[in-house]
């Protein structure tokens, strides 16, 4: 598995990115299974292929955006001559302005629990995206003032077009601003992803969201009908599958770099999980590929 960062022009790191697919087949590593910890939206404009996300396959054509969330692990499959178009941002870059902070943790695309991640544009809608896209490139290729700003002004732009799609697509809409329930419940899912592995009780995931361990507790039940601790688990859970599938190290040493004290007590949870151990999991995953 390749970890993937990017850079800015003198070797830094960069808050946001633009890039085109056929640079990424160009980069082999792109097109094997890696993770990184930036947001990522594609477009395909021409062709087809199949995104694999944390051992999922999505089939995409022509005119799909996909969403890939910070950790994921993925790779594509691309027939050839297939074309489109990347944008990728750190979550510091989108979350300056409250704004910002309201939109990404509203969006049913990043971290999804409701949608899968990838959105096919109706014809009109192209047309739209494809104005945006266009203008963040030439932002990011200019040296004008207030570059920076103008490129979030045009991502938030992009990701309310891609809510308004999404909720064109449904058969009752929605507002494009998330209620206080659902935004709390995204803003913990958020937090879930950055603190899995430091094995916190839900109360201290509630201190950082500055509100009730017992109002977090029901608004998470409420929106998603699942606890608090069971999207922990969870997640420490697909880090484990990750880590087996993916990597060459032990299980002894999964179970500590997710937080396990005791191996044995890590064997035990997979088993009930998953329904077989750690080393047989990795096996027949391998097998399969």
């Amino acid at each position: 598995m390749y970890p993937f960062q990017f850079q800015d022009r003198e070797g830094g790191p960069q808050e946001i990115r633009l890039g085109n697919f056929q640079h990424c087949i160009m980069a082999k590593e792109r097109l094997l299974l890696h993770r990184h910890n930036h947001f990522e939206i594609f477009w395909m404009k021409k062709g087809a292929g199949t995104q694999i996300t944390d051992f999922r396959s999505y089939p995409i054509k022509a005119g799909a955006l996909f969403f890939i969330s910070p950790g994921q692990v993925h790779a594509w499959e691309a027939a050839p001559g297939t074309e489109g178009s990347i944008v990728s941002f750190t979550r510091d870059f989108f979350l300056s302005s409250p704004e910002g902070q309201s939109l990404l943790f509203g969006l049913p695309f990043f971290f999804p629990a409701e949608c899968a991640p990838t959105l096919l544009l109706r014809g009109p809608e192209r047309g739209r995206f494809g104005a945006l896209f266009a203008r963040l490139e030439a932002e990011f290729e200019s040296a004008l003032t207030s570059r920076k700003e103008m490129m979030r002004i045009y991502l938030q732009m992009l990701l309310i077009e891609a809510q308004r799609a999404y909720e064109g697509q449904r058969e009752t809409g929605e507002s494009a601003r998330a209620p206080a329930p659902a935004l709390l419940t995204r803003r913990f899912l958020l937090l879930v992803e950055e603190r899995f592995a430091a094995a916190m009780e839900p109360g201290a995931y509630a201190r950082l969201l500055s509100v009730s361990a017992g109002h977090l507790r029901d608004t998470v039940k409420e929106e998603t009908g699942r606890a608090v601790g069971d999207w922990v688990q969870e997640r420490r859970l697909l880090e484990a599958r990750r880590l087996l599938a993916h990597t060459e190290l032990t299980v002894a040493e999964i179970a500590y770099q997710i937080r396990f004290d005791d191996p044995s007590y890590f064997g035990r949870f997979f088993r009930k999980q998953e329904g077989v151990s750690p080393g047989s999991f990795r096996a027949q995953f391998r097998e399969r590929s």
